[in-house]
């Protein structure tokens, strides 16, 4: 008889049978009392509502996602941290003294197989993340996830978010319709996330100091921008409306997450087909774009992390690692030249 939610097999002539949202046996015969109660137990436990006992994983869970290191994350990151948190529900009784490196380079392995190299790195992210605060907090004397490397993609994977190059750049601001563009624009200049962007309100724009002001998502960090010239004509574009909100679709209300990425994905197989752009053409490789382009008009690393809106310099070397750098060199090639100049105009002189 099969049993919605309960994996059924055989093996030596004996039955074995586990509750599959949290790989709980369970022992009892099918139809008892007991084997109610078991699998009772099973999705209380999936759903989240048996008392943790304290020292354990799940109390740990429980304390950070009560933590305001945990609920002054954005919301997206918060969504992101929690199904991780779920996909580690089965380690919830397991005592913290047991979770160690070895362990957590289980974790690792099985989260490879499971859900592939970016979610096992974002593992180990969070993990780190929630032992470095109940470190701090006196829940936990260690880290274990601090010293575990993450998984290197491979050389031949195709890079996720590359920069748009200079030809993309013009055909889709060019191809795209005057509400679409205005948020590539902000996007691809200025490095504004898409979720900054649909949050955005329209007092965020400042028209006698020509200022756009945002709070990054992901920092909290605080940027105010001068707003360039191609940018503002985007935003003059879209202009005016009724809304409350800074970027608003062709119908004047408010871009969801969801529709403005129908409408570039639309755009993007249009363009792609008719061999006007390349493929893994992404909205999120517009800060790397915008990244890629300052660090090659020489800015510094804590210049571009400023854009960004970064609070550290790493996640800027990130976005702009395939920054050309030519142009920026060539000041320094010239001053080469002039300094090879005036070595062979003093040796001219000495003779």
């Amino acid at each position: 008889m099969k049993i919605p939610g309960v994996k059924t097999y055989a093996s030596k002539g004996r039955i074995f049978r586990y509750h599959r949202a949290t790989g709980v046996r369970l022992k009892e015969l099918p139809g008892t009392p007991a084997f109610l109660a078991e699998y009772a137990a099973a999705e209380a436990k999936r759903l989240g509502n048996v008392p943790v006992g304290a020292g354990t994983f799940g109390s740990l869970c429980e304390a950070y996602r009560g933590s305001m290191h945990f609920l002054n994350l954005a919301e997206r990151t918060q969504s992101d941290y929690q199904k991780v948190l779920d996909w580690l529900s089965g380690a919830r009784d397991m005592p913290l003294a047991e979770f160690d490196r070895s362990f957590v380079k289980q974790l690792k392995a099985k989260a490879e197989r499971e859900k592939k190299r970016r979610f096992a790195n974002y593992l180990i992210s969070v993990l780190s993340a929630m032992f470095s605060w109940g470190d701090e907090a006196g829940i936990v004397q260690d880290n274990p996830a601090s010293r575990v490397k993450k998984i290197k993609r491979p050389k031949n994977a195709e890079d996720q978010n590359r920069p748009w190059a200079d030809e993309e750049w013009k055909v889709v601001t060019a191809a795209a319709p005057k509400h679409l563009r205005a948020v590539i624009l902000v996007m691809g200049v200025l490095g504004w996330r898409g979720g900054e962007c649909f949050k955005a309100t329209r007092d965020q724009w400042d028209r006698k100091a020509n200022t756009l002001f945002r709070k990054a998502s992901k920092s909290n960090k605080e940027v105010l921008t001068p707003i360039p010239g191609v940018v503002l004509k985007g935003l003059q574009a879209i202009y005016p409306h009724d809304a409350t909100n800074l970027f608003v679709s062709s119908r004047g209300t408010k871009w969801t997450g969801n529709g403005f990425r129908a409408s570039w994905r639309k755009l993007r197989i249009d363009l792609f087909e008719a061999g006007k752009i390349g493929a893994g053409l992404r909205l999120h490789g517009l800060r790397h774009t915008c990244a890629t382009r300052l660090a090659e008009m020489g800015f510094d690393d804590r210049t571009i992390a400023d854009m960004l809106g970064q609070e550290t310099t790493e996640m800027a070397r990130h976005y702009s690692r395939k920054a050309n750098t030519e142009r920026k060199l060539r000041g320094v090639v010239r001053r080469i030249n002039f300094e090879a100049r005036k070595v062979r105009q003093s040796a001219k002189k000495a003779k």
